[in-house]
């Protein structure tokens, strides 16, 4: 008998949201919250950057995985933010510099796996030229689940940032 391998892959996609540009009552977060996870904040007159790049999940990551199917580990929590660029590596267990954790926005099951939603609003890490993020939980621990590293995003009252993860299970090849 034949046993497929299977693999954790991790999709993330970060959106700088210029403030200055957006008009409405509502605050920029309410307004973020207001669009389901299944369907993508797509709004070029409000969006200044975009980037999308591959999530690197952990070795704390997958063993924390594995915890949370066997039902002895608690779900990811939290979401960090931080200033070191150095590329992610199987064995980091926390972020570089961190300088943020907050609450998880918004999660929606996938197929395959989970969505997570982040929103940084305009008042958190102000004067910070952000470069890393990390899906992290339960608090005090902040175990690492996955971390990403990406070009600087100088952070301010005027900045908003919506971090979206993507935790797929698939077949290794």
């Amino acid at each position: 008998m034949q046993y497929e391998q299977t693999g954790v892959q991790g999709y993330w996609n970060v959106q700088v949201i210029d403030a200055t540009k957006f008009q409405s009552n509502d605050s920029i977060e309410d307004w973020i919250r207001s669009f389901p996870l299944s369907q993508p904040t797509d709004h070029p007159w409000i969006v200044s950057a975009q980037f999308r790049r591959k999530n690197k999940i952990v070795d704390t990551g997958l063993a924390w995985l594995g915890l949370m199917v066997k039902g002895s580990a608690a779900v990811p929590t939290d979401v960090g933010v931080g200033t070191d660029a150095t590329s992610p590596v199987a064995g980091d267990t926390a972020l570089g510099t961190q300088v943020f954790v907050g609450d998880i926005t918004q999660r929606l099951n996938l197929t395959a796996g989970v969505r997570i939603r982040f929103l940084l609003p305009t008042t958190a890490a102000n004067g910070s030229s952000l470069v890393e993020a990390g899906i992290i939980g339960p608090s005090p621990d902040y175990r690492l689940l996955s971390r990403v590293t990406y070009s600087t995003i100088v952070k301010s009252t005027t900045v908003a940032v919506n971090y979206t993860w993507d935790l797929t299970f698939a077949e290794i090849p």
